[in-house]
């Protein structure tokens, strides 16, 4: 842009209903962090229980900046609204066109005449060229479902999981889950979370992309001191929105990673113990009788089989701290991460 003044009200009142668009897109990936990006399905008991409350201060915090920028792009088309109607009496250079057409007149408080603009939104700009986002919005659930946790276990642990499996059926109670508790947790409820900070940051990058379009289109149009301020806060605001896509990406790999972490440290746990086991529990010196004895007895064997299985179980678990403490390590980085 130069130093010459020109102006096509039309063409601004264009970019003023684009960025009102804009707008809507941003305050919907405001919404969706604010329902998406909290806990719905609860993390469980374990370490992961530590990012309950950081999780919910976080999506709090991003909704919040999120909600500002929707509310800049907001009140940026509605002063280019007002900047239309301003230029619409360019041959009187009076204010009489905005003044006119003033919304809410009854309430301004203030002097305003052919000279001096009242305050406040005015009504739409008649005819506005039509300017189209470059690339719609597109805000999906996240795709990361549930998973059978006790399942997981069960399967990492061989054949030991067919005997959890035959106790859970009879009891109801799970000693594999119970071992590996403070390993465990709803790990792809954090990767869902994960997911959908992704999804609404590449929402809000989207936005910034099209507010970026939309003042590339109408700078041809538009010339002068208020239209070189205009362009300078227009790439302030659309960079603001594009750097969400890469904070939001890193978000998600953050909770795939730490996800992963709590998964394996999990099954890794179950594997040492059915390690230990067989090392050391047999029937009729053969951990091979045990297992069979597992398998074809349906009702779990008899009463002194399980019970001395449960008991080794349980003086297992004092033995997997070092996976905890290094899950923990991972889960407390998470929750302080910036």
């Amino acid at each position: 842009m130069g130093e010459t003044f020109k102006a096509a009200p039309e063409e601004v009142a264009g970019v003023a209903v684009l960025f009102d668009d804009i707008a809507d897109d941003a305050s919907a990936s405001t919404d969706y962090i604010r329902a998406e990006c909290s806990v719905q399905q609860g993390l469980g008991a374990g370490v992961l229980a530590l990012l309950s409350a950081p999780l919910a201060a976080t999506a709090d915090f991003m909704s919040s900046r999120y909600g500002g920028l929707a509310a800049v792009t907001r009140s940026t088309g509605v002063e280019l609204n007002r900047v239309a109607w301003m230029y619409a009496d360019q041959e009187a250079q009076t204010y009489d066109a905005l003044n006119a057409n003033i919304l809410f007149e009854e309430l301004i408080d203030a002097h305003y005449d052919s000279y001096t603009p009242a305050p406040g939104p005015a009504a739409p700009f008649l005819d506005p060229v039509t300017y189209r986002k470059a690339e719609e919005v597109d805000l999906p659930l996240s795709e990361v479902g549930a998973e059978d946790i006790r399942q997981v276990i069960a399967d990492a642990a061989g054949w030991l999981g067919d005997l959890d499996d035959a106790i859970h059926a009879a009891t109801g109670w799970s000693p594999l889950l119970q071992f590996v508790e403070p390993l465990t947790g709803n790990w792809n409820e954090l990767k869902r979370i994960g997911d959908a900070y992704r999804i609404a940051a590449e929402g809000m990058e989207t936005c910034g992309s099209n507010v970026r379009a939309g003042y590339e289109q109408l700078d041809p149009h538009w010339d002068g001191a208020a239209a070189q301020s205009f362009t300078e806060h227009a790439e302030r605001q659309a960079a603001a929105m594009e750097w969400e896509g890469p904070v939001g990406r890193v978000a998600k790999e953050m909770c795939f990673f730490t996800s992963d972490k709590v998964r394996q440290a999990a099954i890794s746990g179950v594997q040492r113990l059915a390690t230990m086991l067989e090392a050391e529990v047999s029937l009729e010196n053969t951990t091979q009788a045990l297992k069979f004895a597992v398998k074809k007895i349906p009702w779990i064997g008899t009463y002194i089989q399980v019970n001395a299985i449960v008991e080794i179980i349980r003086q297992a678990a004092s033995q997997i701290d070092d996976l905890v403490d290094s899950v923990r390590e991972i889960v407390e980085a998470l929750s302080s991460a910036p």
